[in-house]
């Protein structure tokens, strides 16, 4: 089933103006998941306080209950079992061609909580090759033996280990990547070859850190990457080995250098970004040509202008990705209009590279604008403890919160209760023990059945996604400033550009917001809506699977809308793929769900419910494809 629905994942991916294209050429976008929490745990994921919110307090706590022996089988089974083939297979069954796969520095090297490597690593044989070692040296070459490697120098007033902490000054013995966590690499890769689905691999944690928080796994809460070169050489080596590694291998799409490198309190290192970015690239394109660079701009990778100078007459490279993450906030055309406008201008491809960490009627209008605008995208994330919003969530064991009391300064549990805890989570992560949330993939492909917010009509523009019923265009209010506003900025500063009527359904709120980072469902108070007088139409895209029994006729759709009459009479025509219709009477002052049934025209694929309004004015505040 899913080499069925992955025919577009084949052969080298590549960078071709402002697209991406196969090893066929054809254009293809990325629509993939996040593994995190795998390979770098992230304390929110575990549900854990500010104690355990990174790998290295995660592994003291659990060393300090059970052992350092039983925390290694602890860590072995782990890595086995929050991503197995099961997971890889499900998510290429749902219709996903990809998956990004976040990388803690530490897991490859073995360099302990405190800093010192205390297990040296190697990295030499590709996946598909006979491994006859248990290791391979890669050397982290110093600032004065660059030149020798084709490396592009960091100039004298770039990474230098003036600013390092002491102990980080010192010499460090060549670094090493350990044989038995690079075969867990070669593993996941293998299954996403089997199954069809693209690799990104995502240099999630590098070397000392490139954020200076918990999300790199920050030692000292200091970006040490930027500060220390042996750090950066470090993590320039790590490229050049695993590029060597993989460097055959078609089904990883690109290499992602740093994850949302320095926040906005470190920006004065922002100038030290590209330059490093420039040695791993040089590195990489030692042994690799055919990869694909994936680059990510600073504060949570947001700020692009680190990009500026990249890609003129001298381009950094002329395979690139450009990556964006964006959580918690409008999804609208304006919100990304800075990459939109960056992808024309320098003609480089773009990508969503993480999102999500909101609700499910977030994700029906953010990941459709990004498909609407040719905009690759990776979910974050596929599967953590006790969640709502991601497609897998891992049942809490019942005694959890022993775990958090602990972290927050509170007794410590024996060992044996402690071991009964952890190793019933090890049980609960499996796939089939998980509760599977099919509802979080329907939001992201926006597939029936679905729930789409009104205000998430299509993102094609006037003409295609949205239209006017007369040559008068309406301003943008909320029920407070009906009367007195006369520009975009009195309203909910949604959708400013579409100039289409939107307003808060049920309040007097005045900017609308969608920071749910829990997946909380919106209040009464916070829906939007949108508001519709004669002529005026919407279209509302969505997908639909070839399941269930074909008859003679075409298979019918229900069709539920939470909708109101302004003035008491009105009619909404519905229409799918510009075909059959079916006339809905609004009449009903007060919100009210109006259901009707419509005939497909086509069993599977892309769908378009058109919304047109015949008479008076109505308010729609969503609209529910598949189900009543």
């Amino acid at each position: 089933m899913s080499a069925i629905r992955n025919e577009e994942v084949y052969g080298f991916v590549k960078a071709d103006g402002p697209r991406l294209v196969n090893g066929r050429g054809e254009p293809i976008l990325l629509r993939g998941v996040g593994f995190g929490s795998w390979l770098l745990p992230e304390g929110y994921m575990w549900r854990f306080p500010e104690g355990g919110d990174r790998p290295r307090r995660i592994e003291a706590m659990i060393e300090s209950l059970v052992g350092s022996e039983e925390a290694n089988l602890f860590w072995s089974a782990y890595y086995d079992r929050y991503i197995a083939e099961e997971d890889v297979a499900k998510i290429a069954e749902e219709g996903f061609n990809s998956v990004r796969v976040p990388i803690n520095a530490r897991f490859l090297t073995g360099e302990g909580r405190g800093g010192r490597a205390e297990a040296h690593v190697d990295v030499a044989a590709g996946p598909n090759e006979t491994k006859g070692k248990t290791s391979t040296q890669v050397e982290a070459t110093s600032s004065t033996d660059r030149a020798s490697h084709n490396i592009y120098p960091l100039g004298e007033d770039s990474i230098s280990n003036r600013d390092a902490p002491d102990h980080e000054s010192e010499t460090r013995a060549p670094l090493e990547l350990r044989e038995d966590r690079l075969v867990l690499l070669d593993r996941v890769i293998g299954w996403c070859r089997e199954h069809r689905l693209y690799v990104i691999l995502d240099l999630h944690g590098a070397p000392g850190g490139q954020t200076g928080t918990n999300i790199d796994d920050s030692e000292r809460d200091r970006p040490e990457l930027f500060t220390d070169e042996i750090r950066a050489r470090e993590a320039v080596a790590i490229w050049r080995a695993l590029a060597e590694r993989y460097k055959d291998e078609w089904i990883v799409a690109g290499y992602d250098l740093l994850n949302e490198p320095l926040p906005d309190w470190f920006s004065n290192y922002n100038d030290r970004v590209m330059p490093l970015y420039k040695e791993m690239i040089a590195a990489i394109r030692e042994a690799d040509e055919r990869h694909m660079i994936i680059l990510e701009g600073v504060h949570w990778s947001t700020d692009w202008s680190i990009f500026e100078h990249a890609f003129g007459d001298d381009p950094v490279d002329r395979n690139v990705l450009l990556q964006f993450h964006k959580y918690w906030n409008n999804p609208d055309t304006e919100s990304i209009a800075k990459y939109l406008e960056f992808r024309d201008r320098w003609n480089v491809p773009i990508f969503m590279g993480e999102g999500g960490e909101n609700n499910k009627d977030w994700y029906a209008g953010a990941f459709r604008m990004f498909d609407d605008h040719d905009i690759s995208w990776n979910f974050w994330t596929w599967k953590k403890m006790d969640t709502t919003n991601s497609p897998c969530s891992i049942r809490k064991p019942e005694e959890w919160p022993l775990l958090v009391d602990y972290l927050q300064g509170g007794e410590k549990p024996e060992p044996t209760v402690a071991r009964t805890i952890l190793w019933e989570y090890l049980d609960n992560m499996a796939l089939e023990r998980c509760d599977y949330q099919p509802e979080v993939v329907r939001a992201l492909m926006r597939r029936a059945p679905v729930r789409i917010p009104a205000v998430f009509y299509g993102y094609k523009g006037e003409g295609t996604s949205f239209g006017f019923g007369s040559a008068e265009r309406p301003t943008f209010v909320n029920r407070a400033a009906a009367e007195s506003a006369s520009t975009a900025q009195a309203g909910v500063q949604f959708r400013v550009s579409d100039r289409t009527r939107i307003s808060f359904a049920q309040s007097d709120r005045e900017t609308a917001s969608f920071a749910h980072g829990g997946g909380e469902e919106w209040t009464p108070d916070l829906w939007l809506c949108v508001e519709m007088t004669v002529g005026d139409w919407f279209v509302y895209d969505f997908e639909r699977s070839s399941e269930g029994e074909r008859t003679g006729e075409d298979p019918k759709l229900d069709v539920a809308l939470r909708l109101q009459s302004i003035d008491g009479s009105g009619k909404l025509r519905l229409a799918l793929n510009d075909g059959s219709a079916v006339i809905l009477d609004v009449q009903e002052r007060d919100w009210h769900t109006g259901q009707t049934v419509c005939r497909v025209a086509h069993s599977e694929g892309t769908q378009s419910l058109r919304l047109t309004c015949l008479e008076g004015k109505i308010r729609v505040m969503w609209v529910n494809i598949g189900e009543s």
